[in-house]
């Protein structure tokens, strides 16, 4: 942690036509967040004056912004069993820092010294595009034709003991990967990841409707038409979910994961209900069908 405070500050004595004042003061913030110490309510308090999207205060990543720049904040789960977990801390701990200037950096303006970065071409067919990174100092500069596109932060070697010991540093601990390709792979989590319904239960399969005319001659059965819902679901990102129902006949009555079908009125035959769950991306997922059949008993001796 010390030399990633070193760094920061290094990066706030740069050149004057790199930075702007107020970018140093920026920069003088962030390197107050402590990886894998510093907590969600930190995060707020020494990033006050930038927007964050704060509509969901349980999410793994955090998102703050100013005229200058965007902090994007990884948080910890606080248990390694849950999906793509890679430090053992607890939860709403910050896990990875990445910085991304509005107005890009030019390599040729950026007066540091790369001599003890290793520097890494991503894909042979764009070698305009690499990274120089130090894994010791827990830091990767990404770059894109000549300018620094984003400035990662991420727990060092002196913090490997707080790995999990799971599927997703398996292949670090056991020598095949590197802790680069483990902070890169770490901030892939952004891609989301589907919810899926993974149990429809009705309470019955049958209705048997009354008539819908009666006459003093002819009676009616005084029967329900109202079928319940449960719906389970489950989602790896643990996403807040909405519960969309679409039915062939009759309507929906309440929202979420249990409701009420009513079929009053139909007429008789097979109808189907149809269960899906939004995590943000729409109906990603899987949905799951049920069916119902109607039939209509007229009269009652």
């Amino acid at each position: 942690m010390k030399k990633i405070i070193a760094f920061l500050f290094i990066i706030s004595a740069m050149y004057s036509s790199a930075f702007s004042q107020s970018r140093i003061l920026e920069f003088d913030k962030v390197k107050q967040i402590k990886l894998l110490e510093s907590t969600r309510e930190d995060v707020k308090k020494i990033l006050a004056n930038y927007e964050n999207d704060d509509s969901d205060n349980e999410s793994q990543f955090q998102s703050f912004s100013n005229k200058d720049m965007e902090i994007e904040v990884k948080f910890s789960r606080g248990d390694c069993s849950k999906f793509l977990e890679f430090w053992n801390v607890p939860e709403g701990i910050v896990a990875r820092i990445k910085i991304t200037p509005k107005e890009k950096i030019k390599l040729k303006n950026f007066k540091f010294d790369f001599s003890n970065y290793k520097k890494e071409i991503e894909d042979e067919e764009s070698p305009e595009i690499y990274n120089y990174h130090n894994e010791d100092a827990g830091i990767i500069y990404e770059i894109d034709e000549g300018e620094i596109e984003n400035i990662v932060l991420y727990p060092t070697k002196s913090k490997i003991s707080f790995l999990c010991n799971n599927e997703n540093t398996s292949e670090f601990l056991s020598g095949e990967e590197r802790l680069i390709d483990l902070a890169l792979r770490e901030g892939c989590e952004l891609i989301n990841l589907p919810a899926n319904v993974t149990n429809l239960t009705l309470s019955r399969s049958e209705v048997t409707l009354g008539c819908a005319n009666a006459t003093k001659k002819k009676k009616c059965l005084n029967t329900s038409a109202k079928v319940s819902i449960a719906t389970e679901a489950s989602d790896a990102e643990n996403d807040v979910l909405t519960y969309n129902y679409a039915v062939s006949g009759g309507k929906i009555l309440g929202q979420g994961a249990k409701v009420v079908w009513d079929l009053w009125g139909v007429e008789p035959g097979t109808y189907t209900i149809t269960a899906g769950v939004d995590d943000g991306c729409g109906i990603c997922g899987q949905t799951r069908t049920q069916t119902v059949v109607v039939k209509n008993i007229t009269t009652v001796p």
